[in-house]
């Protein structure tokens, strides 16, 4: 019994230390990085506020994947398609009750770049110890006209065992996702209210 209880905590260890969210290696990705900061040990963000003010018209483009070599030959790209769709759709209904949703650039609109750069899928074991995978991504907002740089973010999240997703192989991702497209619309509703 000791043995096995030194076995299960020797695993949940390695596992939850595989599970840390920490900041993710930027991929190319974004359009400028050098304005980044760092807020915290897995996100790095900018963000010009008087001049994410200036739009309510956003053009949502359609999810990337940028995942670096080693992670790219064993990724499963059958969920990464459906996480892909998951986070475009997530995105547009965050905003799209208040902004207008566009399909196309122009004078006045915002376009919105996000990339998957990890999905981390959850383990039994490690659910039990509070962890529920989880996902990096890069984003950005720009001007679809000038392609000028309004708002950045690189960061890294893991996911949650209180909801029941988190049961899900990689609804810890998911959750991430939910969790970015909400803390965006907040971010968007903050400024649009400072104006």
């Amino acid at each position: 019994m000791k043995n096995f209880a030194l076995l299960l905590f020797s695993t949940a260890t390695v596992v939850l230390a595989a599970c840390r969210a920490t900041a993710p290696t930027p991929n190319h990705f974004l359009s400028d990085y050098s304005r980044l900061e760092k807020v915290s040990s897995s996100s790095l963000r900018y963000l010009d506020r008087e001049r994410l003010a200036d739009y309510s018209k956003f053009y949502v483009l359609p999810v990337e994947v940028y995942y670096h070599d080693r992670a790219r030959r064993t990724a499963d790209w059958e969920t990464l398609n459906e996480l892909k769709k998951f986070t475009h759709q997530a995105i547009r209904e965050a905003i799209s009750d208040r902004y207008e949703m566009v399909v196309r650039d122009g004078p006045g609109v915002a376009r919105v770049r996000v990339a998957l750069t990890e999905v981390t899928p959850s383990y039994p074991v490690a659910r039990l110890f509070g962890a529920a995978g989880g996902a990096s991504l890069e984003a950005e907002i720009v001007d679809s006209v000038t392609g000028e740089q309004i708002g950045a973010l690189v960061e890294a999240q893991k996911g949650t065992t209180m909801s029941m997703d988190s049961f899900s192989r990689y609804g810890g991702a998911r959750g991430v996702v939910l969790d970015w497209a909400a803390r965006f619309r907040a971010r968007l509703d903050e400024v649009h209210g400072e104006k």
